[in-house]
């Protein structure tokens, strides 16, 4: 590990901005070089998430497929179970959101389960469509 003047590696001052801004490194600490170049190999792309709750939830991999760089191609893959909701707040002239609630609500699960069925980008892109024909 290259050291810098004053005798700190790196590695340590990776590790003190990490603690400075609450990140978690998700890389793994026996993985494959992230890096190669003729005899040259390194492990230089750090991987962060801000969060103690997804850097517990996920997997973290270097994948061995040729890509035409320098550096590999990296899997990650978050594992949750976690279902999450919001609301939007719409905001509309003279009080007509009980009017635009009534219309839609008879859309949302159907919206609501293309959506959460989708597989792929067509998927999606049917959804969206479907959405538009609605409104």
């Amino acid at each position: 590990m290259p050291i810098t003047e004053g005798g700190v590696t790196q590695q340590m001052i990776i590790e003190e901005f990490l603690k400075s801004n609450h990140l978690h490194l998700l890389n793994i600490p026996d993985a494959e070089p992230t890096f190669r170049h003729g005899n040259s190999i390194g492990w230089p792309d750090l991987t962060m998430t801000l969060g103690a709750s997804l850097a517990n939830q996920w997997t973290w991999e270097v994948l061995e497929e040729e890509n035409h760089s320098d550096h590999q191609f990296l899997k990650i893959h978050l594992q949750t179970n976690t279902d999450t909701y919001s609301y939007l707040h719409f905001k509309t002239a003279f009080e007509g959101h009980s009017r635009f609630i009534k219309n839609v609500r008879s859309y949302v699960n159907i919206l609501y389960t293309a959506i959460v069925q989708a597989q792929s980008k067509q998927d999606m892109d049917l959804a969206r469509r479907t959405a538009e024909s609605y409104f």
